[in-house]
């Protein structure tokens, strides 16, 4: 809250969205902004529609991925759906999460979010973008340079340990976002392994430069 009030936030991105609780917290936190939500997968997708139609300002776009392309691609489902990822997952994210083991699969359109959103209408738009993408973050951000002209808050899963086949790790991503002028501004404790107490991801908030 304090940082869309301080930052004069008006849009929100919620990319990964799942079945819309990020959103949901950010409207009744009373966001008056519009609020545009992404998810790739059938069954949160159908769950989203359900939860944003009591909110005006909620905008649930048609069912996509998002990286650096716009086609086709398939998506791993994982056995607790929160896991599921364009990339394969890794024997040790399983083994700190069982219920991360895929079962299916889906394909799904995907898009850049700058052909998404390749007009934005609102009169001076600042932007709050929400990425959750289980370790495919590059890619989003690469297709997003547009976007990011307008963005001034971004939101994304770090991982201190490779979890996913190919991923980049926290300090790549942070670096990615230096390049991009974002300063990480602060972190939010994540996934952990409940064995260990090893804390295996975090979600890092950065801020314009």
């Amino acid at each position: 809250r304090k940082i869309i009030s301080n930052e004069s936030i008006n849009i929100l991105i919620d990319v990964g969205a799942n079945v819309g609780k990020y959103a949901k917290n950010i409207a009744e936190l009373g966001f008056q902004g519009k609020i545009y939500s992404i998810e790739p997968l059938e069954k949160p997708f159908e769950k989203l529609l359900i939860n944003s139609k009591n909110y005006n300002n909620w905008i649930v776009l048609p069912r996509m991925a998002v990286g650096n392309n716009d086609g086709e691609i398939k998506i791993n489902v994982s056995k607790n759906i929160d896991s599921s990822s364009i990339l394969d997952i890794l024997d040790n994210h399983v083994k700190a999460a069982p219920n991360s083991e895929y079962f299916s699969s889906e394909k799904v359109e995907i898009k850049k979010l700058d052909t998404v959103f390749k007009k934005i209408n609102d009169i001076d738009p600042v932007v709050f973008l929400k990425i959750d993408v289980q370790g495919y973050e590059e890619e989003v951000i690469r297709g997003a340079t547009e976007l990011l002209r307008f963005t001034r808050v971004i939101q994304l899963e770090l991982s201190l340990v490779p979890l996913y086949k190919g991923q980049k790790l926290y300090r790549e991503i942070i670096d990615l976002m230096e390049k991009y002028d974002y300063r990480l501004f602060s972190i939010i404790p994540g996934f952990s392994n409940e064995e260990t107490g090893e804390l295996l991801q975090f979600d890092g908030i950065f801020i314009k430069c």
